[in-house]
C-alpha cells in the first residue's frame, strides 16, 4: 500500500514597525502539520522578513535551539530528533539580522502537529575535488543516490528537486533535471562549499524534505606568498611610488607530478621563467618567480595592498589553475574620515541617537587634478589615509538622485584639506536633514507553484510605508483574473465582484503589511495550458505621494500542467473466438503513456 505524506502550512500575519532608517526583523509564528517526520520537514524562515524583504541565509541567521523533540539550525531548518507520538509540539526560536549593530532580532514560535506516517528521507552528500579542476566538470553523479521514499531508493522521476537559491555558488550548481552536481566555473579556490536543495514527491507535492551537499576543494598547487614593504624614496613614510616585493613558494600537494607551471597576475609585475618544467609530488619551488607591486593612493586609502596570482600547470594531462590572494598591511596613521549622518536636531554634531546615512555618495579629488573619486559606503563613513603632507583634498557628499527630494546635506563640501604628520585621523561631518515626504507602495508576488488546472494558486501582497512619517489610512484593491476564483485571504478582506478590498490604518514609517491570497484554477477544458492569469493590485495614493509608479503592481503567469493521453489495447481486437482459445494462449496488451503537457 502506498503511504501518503503531507505538510501543511498555516500563516499568521504579524505587523511590525521600525524607524525609516532601521531594519525591521519580523519573525512570524509557524504552524506545521507533518506525517511521521524523520529529519528535516520545514524551514521557519519561509514567512519571515527583514525590512519587508523575505529572510534568507544572505541577510539573517537563526540562533540554533533544541528542546529535545526538535532542533532549529542556523539556516532555519526544523528537524525532528526522533519518532514522536501524534500530538502538538512547539519550539521558540530567534532570528537576527547579520552584522547588525545594535543587535536586531525577533522571536517566534514554531508549532508542529505530528500525524504518524513515514516520510521522505534526504541524506547529506559529500564530494572532494582538486582546486585546479577546470569547468565544466561532473562532481556528483546524483544527489538522490542515498535518499529514500518509503524506504525505497528515490529516482528523479519520483521527485521534483530545487536548489535553495540562498546557497547559490559561483562555482557549483545542482542540475534540477537530473540531480547531478556540476562544477560550472573555474578556477575554484580551495575551501568548503555547501549547496542546499529540497525535494518534493511528485504524487504528493506537500511531502518535502531538505538537505545539504558539501564539496571540499583541496589545493593541488599551493602558492605561498611573502610580501615585503620597501620605502622606495627612503623618506620614512608610506607614499605613492613605494613598493611591495614578493617571493613565491610553489608546492605540489598532489601525489603526481605537475608540469609546465607558470604564474600570472594583474596587480603584480611577475619576474621569472620560463615555466617550471616539472614539479614532483610533494616538492616545492621557491626560486623561479618573484614580483613587485607599486603602491597606489587606493592602496594607502585601504591601509593594505591586496593582490592575487594565478598559478597554472598540467596534471595528468589536464590543465589546472589555482588563484591565491595575499594582503600586506601598510603602516598608515594619519588621514581624513568622511562621515554622513542624520542630524535630527540640526546642531551639525552627530549625537548618540543619530544614525549614519547611507543613501548618498562621497567624492574626493587630490591636488585639484581633475580626477574625482566616487565612494559608495554601506556604513555612511569612509576613511582616506595619507602620509604625504603636501597633498591637499577637496571632499564632498551628494544625496542619491532617487532621494534628493527627501534629504538635504549642509555643509556638503570641504576644500584644500591637508593631513599634517602625526595629526591622526580627522573627521569631516556631512549632516543630513530630512524633508517630510510621502511614499506608499504595494507589490504582488506569486507564492509556490505557478497556476495549474484543478489546483489552488497562491499570491501574496505586501504594502510598505516608505515615508518618513505615518500614513493614517489607505485601501488596497485586488483585481483577480477572470480565469481564477478567490477562495480566501489572510487577513480577512471585503469581497468585490472582481476581487476584494482591504483597509489599513496607522501604517508607521518603514512598516510593511502582508495579505495572502488563495485562488482556485478551474480544470481543463474551462482553462487551457498556456493560458495567461493576470492579477492586479493597487493601493490608494495619499496626497503628495512622491512615487505614484509603485502604487500599482501586476503579476502575469502562464497556466502549466501535465497531460497524459494514455492508451491500452489488446492484440485480439476486443473479441476472442472461444473454440480456438486454450489455456496455453495469452492476452497481449500494448500500453502507451506519455506527458505532452507543460509540467511534470
Amino acid at each position: 500500500m502506498k503511504k501518503l505524506y503531507s505538510i501543511s502550512f498555516f500563516l499568521l500575519v504579524l505587523f511590525g514597525s521600525f524607524s525609516s532608517f532601521g531594519q525591521v526583523m519580523d519573525a512570524l509564528d509557524d504552524n506545521f502539520s507533518v506525517s511521521d517526520p524523520v529529519g528535516f520537514f520545514g524551514n521557519v524562515l519561509w514567512n519571515d522578513t527583514l525590512n519587508g524583504v523575505p529572510a534568507s541565509q544572505n541577510n539573517v541567521f537563526v540562533t540554533p535551539v533544541s528542546n529535545g523533540f526538535f532542533s532549529i539550525d542556523q539556516f532555519g531548518g526544523l528537524v525532528v530528533n526522533a519518532l514522536l507520538p501524534s500530538g502538538v509540539y512547539s519550539i521558540e526560536y530567534t532570528v537576527c539580522e547579520i552584522n547588525s549593530i545594535p543587535v536586531n532580532c525577533d522571536t517566534a514560535i514554531a508549532s508542529v502537529v505530528i500525524q504518524n506516517a513515514n516520510s521522505i528521507i534526504a541524506n547529506p552528500d559529500t564530494a572532494t575535488i582538486s582546486s585546479g579542476t577546470i569547468a565544466p566538470q561532473l562532481v556528483i553523479e546524483n544527489v538522490l543516490s542515498n535518499d529514500t521514499l518509503d524506504g525505497i531508493p528515490i529516482t528523479i522521476s519520483d521527485v521534483n528537486i530545487q536548489q535553495i537559491s540562498s546557497t547559490g555558488s559561483d562555482y557549483f550548481e545542482i542540475d534540477e533535471s537530473t540531480g547531478s552536481v556540476n562544477l560550472i566555473n573555474s578556477p575554484v579556490p580551495a575551501g568548503v562549499y555547501e549547496l542546499g536543495y529540497f525535494m518534493c514527491e511528485n504524487s504528493s507535492p506537500n511531502n518535502c524534505t531538505e538537505t545539504i551537499v558539501t564539496i571540499t576543494v583541496l589545493n593541488s598547487l599551493l602558492t605561498t606568498i611573502t610580501g615585503t614593504y620597501q620605502d622606495f624614496n627612503a623618506d620614512g613614510f608610506t607614499n605613492v611610488g613605494d613598493v611591495v616585493n614578493y617571493t613565491y613558494a610553489i608546492t605540489n600537494t598532489t601525489n603526481q607530478p605537475i608540469s609546465n607551471i607558470s604564474m600570472t597576475s594583474t596587480e603584480v609585475n611577475i619576474d621569472g621563467g620560463p615555466p617550471i618544467p616539472v614539479l614532483n609530488a610533494g616538492a616545492t619551488n621557491s626560486t623561479t618567480y618573484t614580483g613587485i607591486h607599486v603602491i597606489t593612493q587606493e592602496d594607502i586609502n585601504a591601509g593594505s595592498v591586496i593582490v592575487s596570482v594565478l598559478t597554472s600547470g598540467t596534471l595528468s594531462g589536464n590543465p589546472i589553475s589555482v588563484s591565491t590572494l595575499d594582503a600586506t598591511n601598510l603602516n598608515i596613521e594619519d588621514g581624513i574620515k568622511l562621515n554622513a549622518f542624520i542630524d535630527y536636531n540640526t546642531n551639525t554634531i552627530q549625537d548618540s541617537n543619530e544614525p549614519n546615512f547611507t543613501l548618498g555618495e562621497f567624492h574626493y579629488e587630490i591636488n585639484s587634478n581633475g580626477t574625482v573619486h566616487n565612494i559608495n559606503s554601506s556604513t555612511g563613513m569612509h576613511t582616506i589615509y595619507e602620509t604625504n603632507v603636501t597633498n591637499s583634498y577637496n571632499v564632498s557628499y551628494t544625496i542619491n538622485p532617487a532621494y534628493a527630494l527627501q534629504y538635504t546635506v549642509s555643509p556638503s563640501s570641504y576644500a584644500n584639506i591637508t593631513v599634517p604628520n602625526n595629526s591622526g585621523v580627522t573627521t569631516y561631518n556631512f549632516p543630513v536633514t530630512q524633508v517630510p515626504y510621502i511614499d506608499l507602495a504595494v507589490n504582488l508576488y506569486n507564492y509556490g507553484a505557478p497556476p495549474r488546472p484543478g489546483f489552488q494558486y497562491y499570491n501574496y501582497i505586501y504594502y510598505t510605508n516608505y515615508s518618513n512619517q505615518p500614513i493614517a489610512s489607505g485601501t488596497i484593491t485586488f483585481t483577480n483574473s477572470n480565469v481564477v476564483t478567490v477562495l480566501s485571504t489572510n487577513p480577512a478582506t471585503t469581497s468585490t465582484p472582481t476581487g476584494f478590498t482591504y483597509n489599513f490604518v496607522n501604517l508607521l514609517p518603514g512598516q510593511t503589511g502582508y495579505i495572502y491570497v488563495t485562488m482556485q484554477v478551474p480544470t481543463i477544458p474551462t482553462v487551457s495550458l498556456g493560458q495567461l492569469v493576470t492579477n492586479n493590485v493597487t493601493i490608494s495614493t495619499p496626497s503628495g505621494d512622491i512615487n505614484v509608479a509603485n502604487n500599482t503592481s501586476t503579476l502575469t503567469q502562464t497556466i502549466v500542467g501535465s497531460y497524459d493521453p494514455n492508451d491500452k489495447q489488446e492484440s485480439h481486437g476486443g473479441k476472442i473466438l472461444h473454440s480456438s482459445f486454450t489455456a496455453n494462449d495469452y492476452l497481449t496488451y500494448t500500453i502507451r503513456f506519455e506527458n505532452t503537457g507543460t509540467a511534470e
